[in-house]
């Protein structure tokens, strides 16, 4: 079996080691099996610091052990920048000149950066295949294991979204991906989950509940029926080289309390049911959008929660903003209103959803796919010079051409692209697209989307397999102590810190909590330098910091005189872990 590490054609994560596990040893029984004592050396920053890119690729050594040989009091050597730097460019690399015959000058290809988010999410997989590098050598089916949970570590974060029937779904996913990919003419898989990622070429295939995989013939226009009934297939992959979704998956569902239940429970049993069964049978979500209208309902409030995320990784989206309370043609812009309602529900929301954003799902589609012409631009134009009651005339009235004319504009840009974009149609196809695009709210969201819900997605999806690195030790208890070994290293590698505390978080999240505690890792996680995390300004001194996490501290520590259940018991374990980093880095300014 072909995996994506050893693919010499594959692009890593920036900062990630992609070379193979060492050399295969010959499997060891728990008696012959040596027992190393050091963990591997720490080559990352202390906790809090935004990494650095590496300044040049890590050499490996002639022979690689499981770990290397140090001294246990010896702390591991840390080459990163300062705690709370943010990521360093590499050098660009120096080409030797050409000696023997002068090379005509080639045009510079631009350089693009990695951002902060792919830095951190290369550092978390080096520190994890460090930990299941020995793990792999112990025995093939080990190997295999751990290979399966490198695949999963390693494959882009998976975001679902979640709403109601006509919530709008389909048509955002369409603006996200730049084409009417979600449309039931490409693919009739309204009722099934249905996993855009990135991939050449453009194919699909049905994973069935029982694991099988069914090819699926897919044409631009055309529909495609499913190969088998609805109700045997779990999920839907469908690859498409489309730039817009390389660095996170996007799932489409079926819809919540829809009018057949086959819709609702297809969503849940791929989302829910599905996640603790076999991992062929799960799409494995880390972050969510969640869809609603003016008021989420109960039911769906409840589904996210089952969901397993916390609100830093699960994004609330206010649908049809553009339509909101009086719509276009009232006093108020309804974007504008709708803005000052996200607001609202976002304080109402909170602890289950930490953001609210409204937004103009057709707006955003409309110009994301290409469909303004300057022929169209013309045509909205022409409306301009109507007012609002003769437009409202025209389709009420006799003449079937003008109705059918407003329709058509309706259809594609809404009433409120009718009734507020016709001034800006006069100045043409492109200043109509920006236009729209700008008043959707798209741009907006994806930039959020791409940096802090792509951030929080990655650290579920570690959470997610260190937790199943320690469910190995029941699964192979002739390795119990090897996989404990190296369960514990991963534990206390200060480059995992902040998957630790989502992991906690996700621990009170799940077991009802609402102490100070939640609300303390929140803010940890959320800051992205030290001042940050401690609630402080950006100007704080060094001994502001101290004083602060010594009063924290102390704090917390009052707080485990009370009698805690277990999730409050790992989560003060955890950010005393994190005061501790945060005072080390601290004093070392002073």
């Amino acid at each position: 079996m072909s995996f994506p590490w050893n693919n010499p054609g594959r692009r890593p994560a920036p900062g990630h080691h992609t070379g193979p596990y060492p050399a295969q040893q010959p499997p060891r029984t728990p008696g012959n099996s040596p027992r190393p004592q050091q963990p591997y050396p720490n080559t990352q920053p202390p906790y809090g610091q935004p990494p650095r890119h590496p300044q040049q690729p890590v050499q490996q050594p002639a022979q690689q052990q499981p770990y290397p040989q140090q001294p246990a009091h010896q702390p591991s050597p840390n080459t990163q920048p300062p705690y709370g730097q943010p990521p360093q460019a590499p050098p660009q690399p120096q080409q030797p000149p050409h000696r023997e015959r002068e090379q005509p000058q080639q045009p510079q290809q631009p350089q693009h950066e990695p951002s902060m988010t792919q830095v951190r999410r290369g550092r978390i997989i080096d520190a994890v295949l460090r930990g299941l590098a020995p793990l792999a050598m112990l025995s093939p089916e080990l190997r295999a294991r751990a290979d399966e949970l490198r695949a999963r570590l390693d494959a882009q974060p998976r975001i679902v979204i979640v709403g109601r029937i006509k919530s709008g779904k389909s048509t955002l996913l369409n603006a996200f991906v730049g084409a009417p990919v979600a449309e039931t003419a490409a693919l009739e898989a309204t009722n099934v989950v249905t996993v855009y990622q990135y991939g050449a070429p453009d194919r699909a295939e049905a994973v069935l509940k029982d694991g099988r995989r069914i090819p699926i013939t897919t044409r631009r226009g055309e529909v495609t029926n499913l190969p088998v009934p609805a109700v045997e297939i779990a999920y839907v992959n469908r690859w498409m080289p489309i730039a817009a979704i390389k660095d996170y998956s996007l799932i489409d569902t079926p819809g919540l309390a829809t009018l057949t239940s086959a819709n609702e429970a297809a969503t849940r049993s791929a989302l829910l049911e599905g996640y603790e069964q076999t991992r062929q049978a799960s799409v494995d979500a880390d972050a969510a959008l969640f869809l609603f209208d003016a008021v989420p309902r109960e039911d769906e409030v409840q589904f996210i929660s089952q969901l397993g995320f916390t609100s830093l990784n699960t994004l609330g989206l206010l649908s049809r903003a553009d339509s909101f309370e009086d719509g276009p043609l009232g006093e108020v812009d309804p974007i504008e209103a709708a803005r000052e309602h996200a607001g609202v529900l976002q304080k109402r929301l909170h602890g289950y959803i930490d953001k609210v954003y409204p937004v103009a799902g057709l707006l955003a589609q409309t110009a994301r796919t290409g469909t303004i012409t300057e022929n169209f631009a013309r045509q909205l134009a022409i409306q301009a010079e109507k007012s609002d009651v003769e437009i409202l005339e025209a389709v009420l009235g006799p003449d079937e051409d003008a109705a059918m004319q407003v329709g058509y504009l309706v259809d594609t840009v809404g009433e409120y692209g009718l009734f507020r974009g016709r001034e800006h149609a006069a100045e043409g196809a492109a200043a109509l697209t920006d236009w729209l695009l700008e008043r959707s709210g798209v741009i907006e969201l994806q930039r959020f989307i791409s940096t802090d819900i792509a951030r929080f997605a990655v650290l579920h999806r570690s959470a997610s397999v260190l937790r199943d690195i320690g469910r190995l030790a029941f699964e192979f208890p002739q390795y119990q102590q090897e996989i404990r070994r190296s369960f514990s290293y991963l534990n206390s590698a200060p480059e995992l810190l902040d998957v630790a505390l989502m992991s906690s978080l996700k621990s009170l999240v799940h077991a009802g909590s609402t102490g100070p505690m939640k609300d303390e890792i929140t803010q940890l996680l959320i800051g992205e330098r030290p001042a940050d995390r401690l609630g402080l300004p950006p100007e704080a001194s060094p001994w502001d910091l101290i004083n602060t996490i010594r009063e924290k501290r102390s704090n917390l520590h009052a707080m485990g005189l009370s009698l805690l259940d277990p999730a409050e018991e790992e989560a003060l374990i955890v950010i005393d872990r994190a005061y501790n980093e945060l005072e080390s880095y601290a004093q070392s300014l002073t």
